[in-house]
């Protein structure tokens, strides 16, 4: 069998594990979990985590669901979350044998997943208390400087890292719903002058998909096609647009909650509750106080 003509092809994880750190061996990199971790960001992930992980707001609520997703495609994959006082762990451990070879380049991959999680909403520059290792090995220079603040610890029982459980209920969901990041930057600009023509809209009703498409020069059916074809949907659009400017609305203090929903076209502060948490998982009274606790923890860690 030739993978390389199978790229979706499943591998076994022991096996596949071994050989990264073969090659690590052979070709003299002390740490190449670190170098692989250094360059992981979220767009790594595949569309339906991706979709997954943009539906929740906070920190606690994009964990549980990558829990939830991770283990539909990986069985060997732990995710947890523990709260305990002050701290909160988050496991992510590969439930392979800890003498194995490449080992430690799994623990820094699963680890790089859930700080780029954390990321996504606190920001790029926080790191975790401590990085947990189950292995013992000597960390690259560059992973040390790149979290100065973290005490690495290893021969834990789990791979995982230690967190502040105040960041737990942060929450931002600037961008998250941004479906054109996975497009052509000439169809990005499309799809996001379209958002923009649909916002004004949506203050009385949104508009029928005929009007959008009129003002892209389409029919209606090839209009759908063309958005399908850029991995979205027209409805999806259109509740994308809500949620951006519901997050907008939201971190407007001086506007209360029954000002957001009429802001937004619903005819009553319930709907619009039930209509942010099915897309959010949180509702919009949580939301804020995530907004404001993220936001008091960025300044606390300014003084």
């Amino acid at each position: 069998m030739n993978l390389a003509e199978m790229p979706d092809a499943l591998v076994n994880n022991i096996l596949a594990t071994e050989f990264v750190g073969r090659c690590g061996g052979r070709e003299g990199v002390e740490d190449l979990g670190w170098l692989g971790a250094s360059h992981f960001a979220l767009p790594s992930f595949t569309a339906e985590v991706t979709e997954g992980l943009k539906s929740r707001a906070s920190v606690a609520g994009k964990i549980a669901q990558f829990k939830e997703l991770s283990s539909l495609e990986d069985s060997h994959l732990e995710i947890d979350l523990n709260k305990h006082g002050e701290f909160a762990t988050v496991v992510c451990d590969m439930l392979l044998p800890t003498e194995l070879v490449g080992m430690s380049c799994s623990e820094w991959v699963q680890l790089a997943v859930m700080i780029e999680i954390v990321r996504s909403v606190v920001g790029p520059q926080w790191t975790p208390v401590s990085l947990n290792f189950r292995t013992t090995f000597k960390p690259a220079n560059d992973a040390r400087t790149a979290f100065p603040n973290t005490q690495f610890k290893f021969g834990q029982p789990k791979t995982s890292m230690t967190i502040n459980s105040d960041f737990l209920d942060c929450c931002n969901l600037g961008g998250a719903f941004d479906s054109s990041h996975q497009t052509s930057p000439v169809s990005h600009c499309q799809i996001k002058t379209i958002k923009q023509l649909i916002r004004p809209y949506l203050l009385a009703a949104p508009p029928p998909i005929e009007v959008m498409a009129e003002m892209a020069a389409k029919r209606p059916r090839s209009f759908q096609r063309w958005l399908l074809s850029k991995g979205t949907s027209y409805r999806e659009l259109v509740n994308e647009v809500r949620i951006e400017m519901a997050a907008e609305l939201l971190a407007n203090e001086d506007l209360n909650l029954i000002q957001v929903a009429m802001h937004l076209g619903y005819e009553n502060q319930s709907n619009f509750g039930r209509s942010f948490k099915k897309m959010t998982g949180i509702s919009p009274a949580m939301y804020r106080r995530g907004l404001k606790k993220n936001k008091a923890l960025r300044d606390l860690k300014r003084t």
